[in-house]
């Protein structure tokens, strides 16, 4: 755990104490045959059985009732004041269940000591929010709220894709205590946060249309829901406490701990993404990288490696014939993974899987796997004219993730071109919205049972490639970052986490302050045709993941600068796993600076990095660092154009008083790194 917060016993028992209430007073909710269903499990004690694995208490709560099973899987966090849960109901009867409606994960009190000392005064319980992505400046905005007596906020996101317009995440905090809530659904969700002046703060969640009876053994799921409980108001110590808990549950381990730092390289802005790529020019790229010292940990192949589409479908859209294009790659990806073998390196490959367009093996041979709507199909039957990338996404067809048989054949499929390909990191897109499929496609009286299926079968799928690849990486990208739920990152890294400009760094660092919160291991990716590579761009894409793409047929391109970053990388990375802290508000004004201070206890440094805006009307800002032992001394290097000054010496009194950052031009990033001797 490399932060400078710790636990209380009291607050892990405030984890323990609710995962010990949800027996006798479960916190989900369902109607069954339209009545509350929840006078029934409070009526009667579940079945329980516990078991420790590792650093989880896992508890499992079955409810045998009329025709239907309730199970609910609770998993206790042994380091951590947190605890989440998700709902199961199973037919295992001959007959129908009756009609299931309003299934919440959570319909409860999660905080009822937040009270109001009045009905219509609350100066004290905000509640803050974060957008999620949708090809805006606007993405990944954190906002706060102040709740008021029985007037609801509600969240959801847009169109089926689980983090397309909203992040299903929220910390609420009081006076005197606060709590981190999250939902986890590959659908479409709902989430409702309230507050009662006498009853504190209420959350209702749920997959949102579900109204739907079972037909014999089939199982349904609810969304995931964890809770983080803190005896404190304090919002950084809540947010540093999430950032060491997810390094330890919700980014995938490689070699005994978190992922570590990465480095990707690729040609996908010289070659219309792949389209133009060849074995021949992929390997003289990746030669010149590595003839110039500039080492990868992967070459990222993008989209259009495939066999490509028609004249009518010309461009990357067309997917659906999932094999490496043999005529540009008579050898597939092998060659290029043995070659960066030899360097400690391996191959990135990109694909879509769930959206099939015409002309591909899966439209033409498997149309019964496939989910459609009236409007895909009059655009596919030719009377709707494909004049762009958008209207061609339009015309996609939804490969069906709720038939075992598809899921099977998809990951023995794509399991197979991971091995002969020799594929280290599998890069996973997903750009149309599937609600409307999932919809059209309902059966009548079971809204909502082919979402929940195909939700399930999407987690099936990734489970079934990690299991057949040990020590792969998947990486979730659904026209950016529109896949950023706990089960999602549990699996995957969000390498590539937007789609908005890449070069637009003011905004690029704003997003990445909501992500160093709640997400901390992301990728950037910079842009060497349209910014330059110095200090600011570094500062810009300082993430644990950095991605870049250079001209190689440039004899005259100056290798020096990128190497002077990737050195830097390497030395400050480190810092990005410890604790992140905003050292001035949270905004996106031009005219504010940015600061933030990240420490590693662990290793007892730190980096404190400053982005003063083009249109910022300051030219110096005073830096107070926390965490600074008063009664040490330690040394510190101001770093200027991707190179550490002079070190010097100084007090902690002296340094926790405040180091002044100065510059005479804008944009710029200053940084100074500082280390206890």
């Amino acid at each position: 755990m490399n932060t400078n917060y710790r636990v209380t016993g009291e607050e892990l028992e405030k984890a323990r104490a609710w995962a010990e209430n949800m027996a006798a007073d479960p916190p989900f909710a369902f109607k069954y045959g339209g009545e509350d269903i929840g006078p029934a499990l409070r009526s009667r004690l579940p079945r329980k059985d516990t078991r420790t694995d590792g650093k989880y208490e896992l508890r499992t709560l079955t409810w045998e009732l009329e025709s239907v099973t309730v199970r609910c899987e609770i998993e206790l966090n042994l380091s951590f004041p947190e605890v989440e849960w998700t709902v199961w109901l199973e037919n295992a009867r001959d007959a129908d269940t009756r009609r299931i409606s309003d299934f919440y994960a959570v319909d409860a009190s999660i905080a009822p000591e937040m009270t109001l000392p009045h009905p219509g005064i609350n100066h004290s319980t905000v509640l803050t929010c974060f957008s999620g992505d949708y090809y805006s400046p606007d993405g990944f905005a954190q906002s706060e709220r102040y709740l008021r007596n029985n007037i609801p906020f509600t969240f959801q996101n847009s169109g089926g894709r689980s983090t397309n317009i909203e992040l299903p995440y929220y910390s609420i905090g009081s006076s005197e205590t606060r709590v981190i809530a999250a939902v986890s659904w590959q659908g479409q969700w709902e989430t409702v946060i309230d507050i009662d002046w006498q009853k504190g703060v209420y959350m209702r969640s749920r997959q949102q249309y579900f109204d739907a009876c079972l037909k014999k053994g089939e199982k349904v799921r609810s969304p995931l829901v964890a809770l983080m409980f803190f005896c404190d108001p304090d919002y950084n110590r809540a947010m540093n406490l999430w950032r060491a808990w997810s390094w330890e549950r919700n980014v995938p381990q490689q070699n005994g701990g978190p992922l570590g730092p990465k480095v990707s390289f690729g040609s996908n802005g010289r070659f219309y993404e792949a389209k133009f790529a060849t074995q021949e020019n992929q390997l003289f790229f990746i030669d010149k990288y590595l003839e110039n010292g500039l080492y990868m940990d992967y070459w990222w192949i993008d989209a259009m490696w495939y066999e490509l589409g028609t004249e009518k479908y010309p461009n990357w859209c067309p997917v659906g014939t999932w094999e490496v294009d043999a005529k540009r790659f008579p050898n597939g990806f092998a060659p290029l993974a043995g070659r960066l073998a030899k360097y400690g390196g391996g191959v990135m490959a990109w694909f879509e899987p769930e959206r099939v367009s015409p002309g591909t093996y899966l439209y033409d041979n498997r149309k019964e796997w496939l989910l459609s709507t009236p409007a895909a199909l009059r655009a596919l039957d030719g009377s709707v004219v494909v004049s762009d990338e958008a209207s061609n996404i339009d015309n996609s067809l939804l490969l069906n993730l709720a038939v075992d048989e598809v899921v099977k054949w998809l990951t023995d499929h794509v399991n197979k071109l991971i091995r002969d390909n020799k594929l280290a990191v599998y890069r996973q897109d997903f750009n149309m919205n599937a609600l409307r499929f999932w919809r059209h496609n309902d059966e009548a009286g079971r809204e909502g049972v082919l979402e929940n299926k195909y939700c399930q079968g999407y987690l099936k799928y990734w489970d079934g490639i990690l299991a057949a690849n040990p020590g792969i990486i998947i990486d979730t990208c659904s026209s950016g970052g529109r896949r950023l739920e706990l089960e999602t990152l549990r699996r995957s890294a969000p390498v590539h986490k937007t789609d908005y400009v890449y070069h637009d760094y003011l905004i690029k660092a704003a997003f990445h302050q909501t992500f160093m919160q709640l997400i901390p291991y992301f990728g950037a990716t910079g842009n060497a045709d349209n910014m330059p590579v110095d200090q600011y761009m570094f500062a810009a894409n300082f993430a644990p993941w950095f991605g870049f793409d250079y001209e190689m047929r440039n004899d005259k391109t100056d290798f020096a600068p990128m190497k002077d970053l990737l050195k830097l990388r390497g030395d400050l990375c480190r810092c990005l796993y410890g604790d992140f802290i905003p050292l001035l508000p949270y905004s996106r004004d031009p005219r504010e600076w940015l600061m933030w201070q990240l420490d590693s206890p662990n290793d007892g440094d730190g980096v404190i990095l400053a982005i003063a805006r083009e249109g910022s009307v300051y030219k110096s800002a005073l830096a107070v660092p926390l965490f600074i032992d008063e009664n040490a001394q330690y040394e510190i290097k101001e770093i200027k154009e991707l190179k550490y000054g002079e070190p010097v010496v100084t007090t902690g009194e002296k340094l926790s008083k405040g180091y002044l950052l100065s510059s005479d031009t804008l944009p710029q990033a200053m940084m100074i790194y500082y280390r206890k001797i």
